[in-house]
């Protein structure tokens, strides 16, 4: 199974918490017949928090080696594919698709732009989003797989 860990998910990954070790459980992130893939929005998103937070030395190493082991996907000029499944998803989230509402009990929501780029890689990539927020469940209705934890 393909698993893409959104950023948050990543970062209990690198603090090693039970969040993770539970999820990891569940889902057998760990197990090698799982393939895990991240966006490249989660790296900039990562190395960003880092500088912000001032990581150690020993922190940043970590970040650096978990990166070096994981599937990154990029977002490239060239890919059709991810830049209509990202601009499909916007629209699908802000109910703007025209003959193609959301369906009853589900609002309108405008997606951060980090998170429409995730999803995208998500759907490019075809794999189970996993997260431990709330902002993919527009899109878990239609384009993609999404994996909730909850904190």
């Amino acid at each position: 199974m393909r698993f893409l860990l959104d950023t948050n998910i990543l970062l209990h990954l690198l603090r090693k918490s039970d969040l993770y070790k539970e999820t990891d459980r569940r889902l057998a992130l760990s197990n090698p017949e799982n393939i895990i893939i991240i966006s490249t929005v989660s790296k900039g998103e990562l190395m960003a928090l880092g500088k912000r937070n001032n990581w150690g030395e020993a922190k940043l190493v970590g970040l650096s080696s978990l990166m070096n082991r994981l599937i990154i996907v990029d977002i490239v000029a060239e890919n059709e594919v991810m830049f209509e499944a990202y601009s499909a998803m916007d629209c699908y989230s802000q109910n703007t698709v025209t003959g193609d509402p959301l369906p009853k009990g589900y609002t309108a929501r405008k997606m951060g732009k980090n998170d429409l780029w995730i999803a995208a890689t998500a759907y490019l990539t075809d794999a189970t989003l996993v997260t431990t927020d709330g902002d993919f469940e527009n899109l878990a209705i239609k384009h993609i797989r999404v994996e909730h934890i909850l904190s």
